[in-house]
C-alpha cells in the first residue's frame, strides 16, 4: 500500500504539467485527441488517489503520535511552480514538443519520487487537504497530510503511515 501510495502522490503532485501541457494544446492548436486524454489522465491519477487516501486507514496500522514541532509544508513550492510553467516555455514556438515534454515529465516524477518532495500538491488542497511537517519526540521529521487546520501539537493524535516519511491524519 506504501508504494501505491507514493506512486499516486507523485503522479497527482506532476499532474498541473500535463494540465498544463492540454492547455498549451488547446491554445496552439485546439488538438482534441491530445487534450482529452491528458485530461483524462489527471482525472484519473486523482481519482486513484483520492482512493488509496480514503482506504488507508482500513489497510496500514493506525498508531497515536507525539509531535514537538509542526509547521506548514510549502517550502518547495517555487520549484513546483517553475515545473508547471514548464510548457508554456515551449508553447512561444506554436508547436509543443511532445517528445521534449515527455521527457521533463518523467525526469520531474524521478525526482519527486527520489526526493519525496511529492507532499506540494495543489490536486490534494482540491481534495481539501493540507501539509505539515511534524516532528516526533524522537526527532524524525514525516510530512502529515490532513483535512484539518493545525495549530498546536495536540491537535494530532492519530496517524497511519503512507510512505516512509509521509503520515496521514486519522480524523477522530
Amino acid at each position: 500500500m506504501t508504494k501505491l501510495a507514493k506512486l499516486f502522490l507523485v503522479l497527482t503532485s506532476t499532474a498541473p504539467i500535463l494540465l498544463t501541457l492540454a492547455f498549451v494544446e488547446f491554445l496552439t492548436k485546439k488538438n482534441w485527441s491530445i487534450i482529452i486524454p491528458l485530461v483524462v489522465v489527471v482525472l484519473l491519477f486523482t481519482v486513484f488517489c483520492f482512493y488509496v487516501l480514503n482506504q488507508a486507514p482500513k489497510k496500514l496500522e493506525v498508531f497515536n503520535i507525539n509531535s514537538i514541532s509542526i509547521k506548514p509544508a510549502d517550502n518547495e513550492i517555487v520549484g513546483f511552480v517553475l515545473a508547471y510553467l514548464v510548457p508554456i516555455l515551449n508553447a512561444s514556438y506554436n508547436e509543443v514538443n511532445f517528445a521534449l515534454m515527455g521527457f521533463i515529465y518523467l525526469l520531474f516524477v524521478v525526482i519527486a519520487w527520489n526526493s519525496n518532495a511529492y507532499h506540494f500538491n495543489p490536486l490534494l488542497g482540491v481534495l481539501g487537504y493540507n501539509a505539515y511537517e511534524v516532528t516526533t519526540k524522537e526527532n524524525i521529521t514525516y510530512v502529515l497530510l490532513t483535512r484539518k487546520t493545525i495549530r498546536k501539537n495536540a491537535d494530532v493524535n492519530s496517524v497511519c503511515q503512507l510512505t516512509q516519511y509521509m503520515l496521514l491524519d486519522i480524523r477522530k
